[in-house]
């Protein structure tokens, strides 16, 4: 609520007291009892007016970090990156009364400028979505995402997590203000990238090693070093980029004398090898492909280990698959076993084996791990496949998973808007206002007007004083 006269004192249960003049008086907790406010004017006249607040029953629901990796104590991650960064969102909501969050719920608020208002133009408001859409059991938590791409620019991010149960009682998580979006330069590299002029040459042949940068930033990368090293015998060559321009790529060319006996040789290039660009996302600055030197037989598997997220889901969503690329039983002995740089590709088949979508693909990163979300627009209810393959171009891994699609229940979806004739008011002033509700569900409801008009305008009215004061 917005005061417009001096106020005295406010006083409520558990020793709250307020005295600040102007206030915007946010939540004081769940306490039950009687609050008095006293307000007094420039001319000394004061009025008293007090409101009891009565438990109805209901527990208030929680909203706290997933404790994941990355989000012990965020709700995002990665916390910094550029307009073309996915940004992954994730809290867990818990309600002791088993209330499940009111439909599109729980939504991230997103104030670009930190200035309070969630309704400029730079920010945003979205749905999280269900990790797992069959968990209907809220009492022990039920975890809730957002993958967010495209987000403005702004080192001020404010950002609160906000849900409510159906019943009166909502929770608000945040802010948090540990998000940054700039601008930032971006070097990259795919196995893909790099070629040989022979695949498989003979012992002490000279061969040509080329490798494309890309810069997929608006800024200019300049001066900064990259390695061309082979993981077998650590032999390698550095080289110095001048500049990769903003938005464009460059070709590097080696030549490269192989081994005088048959080998198996990962050619591994790594970009700012001393780390003097500044990036958003570095675990693209590495990648490694394979080329066996005379006649050497490569021995050893890739293993692909893979989730999908949500495992259950309504048509018409987003999918996760996710993973790690490791080898295993090599001829050598690698530094790490990771497989970096690796292309991963996928496609998705229904119960007759028909394939449905895809295909599609990603790389791996420094560590092996990859991650590609993909709109299904499927819309029959059935138990679906995911066959893929991840490749370093000499050994090649196939796996599958499998996501189920269930039906959303039908459930009404109530709204409502309130648009009021001021936003200041003063003590004893009237004020008009009018209000809409609609059903935005599959279902029809009965509701009582006078009990759904009291609770969500009140709502709502505080909500709208708030957030312009």
């Amino acid at each position: 609520m917005q005061l417009a006269e001096q106020l005295t004192v406010g006083r409520g249960p558990n020793d709250f007291t307020n005295t600040n003049q102007n206030p915007t008086v946010s939540s004081v907790g769940a306490s039950f009892g009687t609050y008095t406010v006293t307000a007094t004017n420039a001319n000394g006249c004061s009025n008293t007016a007090s409101t009891i607040v009565q438990n109805n029953g209901n527990n208030q629901p929680t909203l706290t970090f997933t404790g994941n990796t990355n989000f012990v104590n965020s709700i995002v991650s990665p916390t910094t990156g550029d307009p073309y960064t996915t940004f992954r969102f994730e809290v867990i909501y818990t309600d002791a009364d088993g209330d499940l969050p009111s439909a599109s719920e729980p939504k991230l608020w997103m104030d670009a400028e930190g200035n309070g208002s969630y309704f400029n133009a730079k920010d945003r408001v979205f749905a999280m979505q269900q990790a797992d859409p069959t968990d209907v059991d809220v009492t022990d938590g039920k975890l809730y995402y957002y993958n967010a791409q495209g987000l403005p620019l702004s080192t001020t991010w404010e950002i609160e997590v906000r849900a409510s149960d159906g019943n009166g009682c909502a929770a608000i998580f945040g802010a948090f203000n540990n998000l940054d979006v700039f601008n930032s330069t971006d070097i990259s590299i795919f196995a893909n990238d790099i070629n040989f002029s022979d695949n498989n040459p003979n012992p002490s042949d000279t061969i040509i090693i080329t490798t494309v940068i890309h810069n997929y930033s608006n800024l200019d990368a300049t001066n900064f070093v990259v390695r061309l090293l082979n993981q077998n015998d650590s032999t390698f060559i550095d080289d110095t980029v001048a500049l990769v321009p903003a938005l464009g790529d460059i070709t590097l060319q080696w030549q490269w004398i192989t081994s005088d006996t048959p080998s198996y040789n990962p050619m591994q290039v790594i970009l700012d090898l001393y780390n003097v660009i500044t990036e958003p996302n570095e675990l693209d600055n590495t990648a490694v492909r394979p080329f066996t030197n005379g006649n050497f037989v490569v021995g050893g598997d890739i293993i692909t280990f893979n989730n999908v997220s949500p495992s259950t889901s309504y048509p018409y969503g987003a999918i996760t698959l996710s993973g790690n690329a490791v080898y295993t039983d090599l001829a050598v002995t690698l530094q790490d076993s990771s497989v970096a740089g690796a292309t991963v590709t996928f496609n998705v088949y229904d119960s007759t084996g028909a394939k449905v979508l895809g295909p599609y693909s990603t790389y791996t990163n420094s560590r092996g791990n990859f991650s590609k979300s993909f709109y299904q627009h499927l819309y029959a209810p059935a138990t679906y496949t995911i066959v893929g393959n991840t490749t370093d171009f000499t050994l090649t891994d196939t796996f599958t998973n499998t996501f189920n699609l269930i039906l959303p229940p039908c459930n009404p979806d109530l709204g409502i808007s309130v648009s009021l004739s001021k936003y200041k008011i003063v003590v004893g002033e009237t004020i008009t206002g009018t209000a809409t509700i609609s059903n935005s569900g599959c279902d029809t409801i009965r509701v009582s007007t006078e009990a759904f008009l009291n609770c969500q305008m009140e709502r709502q009215f505080l909500d709208h004083l708030r957030f312009r004061h």
